[in-house]
């Protein structure tokens, strides 16, 4: 696989994949005469300079961050050496849109055009070109719909008044957005251009949306994003760089820990992980091809208390318990978490996982939670572990 261009801006490490410059080159021969080259070269370089709002504003904090450009998006990873309140990832979110408009707004009115007058931006390419790509974008990123920024800040905002609501609140207000976008771009041609907007947020919350009602069964979501998410995260395993993860998707917490603990920062590793017990979000896949020696000095890292806020975060904690050796934490900390959220996937973890300690009673009272949750028999006879319970529990089993 091609990985692109990798050099260091302002001390961030950024990467742009060939995909990025397809589409770039595209635009330009697309629009062609004299807008072309300036609207590709205009959306370029705002694209860089909105992740670099967001990942100056990261290193404020005291996190690490890094660039990346693909297709017709970028995104600033960044890695806090701390929990980062919401206000603070409030503002991280903020600051990419921010510094594209403002300074999108500056460069028109140095180039002694009106930012507010659609006939003064359009007198010449080059005005047009860094309106849209300045001003225009920058506010369509504001929008309050996921994965935008502006979806992100509004989420932040719910979760503040609901803890623990604001990213499933959103999503589902993403959707309706997207709807209402999707009715605009049929019945008036004038919002046909915003098509890729649109259906960039319907796929990305969509998918996130059944990732998060199936839990780790990759079978309830059949998408060709989901296979290439599940790639990246796997490269990333193996090459200890993220791969080419679609948009929506980030790199799992436990790989940015793993990449911490490589760079000897654990308390910023242990961060990481503990983070993602607690913040609700659900973009990011298990960890798909470590092995057990990368897994375990991460899990050495977690605390004996953790945290249940995040039920996807916190199966993804059981499965590696699980995958390391560490049974009865497993148990223990899913008996903790089902408490938190009531499950019938996060009962069938624990009676997976009490099955393996030998407690085959124990299992069977769990197995029972399961059934009564939602799972189907049909998914624990799949379980080779727990198949030989389930004709025990058929007197009571769902007909």
């Amino acid at each position: 696989m091609v990985e692109g261009a990798r050099f260091q801006l302002f001390g961030f490490p950024v990467t742009i994949r060939p995909g990025f410059v397809v589409i770039i080159a595209l635009i330009a021969f697309l629009y062609g005469g004299s807008l072309g080259p300036w609207l590709a070269g205009a959306l370029a370089v705002f694209t860089l300079i909105h992740e670099l709002g967001h990942a100056w504003m990261a290193r404020r904090f005291g996190a690490t961050a890094s660039i990346a450009l693909d297709l017709l998006y970028g995104y600033a990873s960044y890695v806090p050496a701390r929990p980062l309140a919401r206000w603070e990832r409030a503002l991280i979110a903020v600051a990419g849109p921010a510094i594209e408009i403002i300074l999108g707004v500056v460069v028109l009115l140095a180039m002694g055009a009106d930012p507010l007058s659609i006939d003064s931006v359009a007198e010449t390419p080059a005005r047009y070109a860094i309106w849209w790509a300045g001003p225009v974008i920058g506010l369509v990123n504001l929008i309050p719909a996921l994965p935008l920024d502006g979806g992100t800040i509004a989420s932040l905002g719910v979760d503040r008044l609901a803890p623990g609501r604001g990213r499933i609140t959103m999503m589902y207000v993403s959707l309706g957005l997207a709807a209402a976008g999707l009715l605009a771009v049929v019945v008036y041609p004038i919002w046909r251009p915003s098509i890729l907007i649109v259906a960039l947020i319907a796929v990305s919350n969509l998918h996130e949306l059944r990732q998060r009602r199936s839990g780790e069964d990759d079978d309830a979501v059949d998408s060709r994003m989901l296979s290439a998410a599940h790639g990246a995260e796997a490269e990333a395993w193996a090459s200890g760089r993220p791969g080419m993860f679609p948009p929506g998707v980030r790199p799992s917490p436990w790989f940015l820990a793993h990449q911490q603990l490589q760079g000897r920062r654990p308390d910023q590793a242990r961060a990481i992980l503990l983070t993602s017990l607690e913040d609700g979000r659900t973009d990011w896949l298990p960890p798909r091809g470590p092995s057990l020696d990368q897994l375990r000095p991460l899990v050495d890292l977690l605390p004996a208390e953790l945290p249940t806020a995040n039920r996807y975060g916190g199966q993804v904690l059981i499965s590696v318990l699980e995958q390391v050796g560490e049974l009865r934490r497993a148990a223990a900390y899913g008996a903790t978490l089902y408490r938190a959220h009531p499950s019938g996937s996060v009962a069938h973890q624990v009676a997976r996982a009490l099955v393996l300690l030998g407690y085959e009673d124990d299992a069977a009272g769990w197995l029972r939670l399961a059934l009564g949750g939602g799972v189907s028999e049909a998914a624990l006879r799949d379980d080779p572990d727990l198949a030989p319970l389930l004709d025990r529990l058929r007197p009571i089993s769902p007909q």
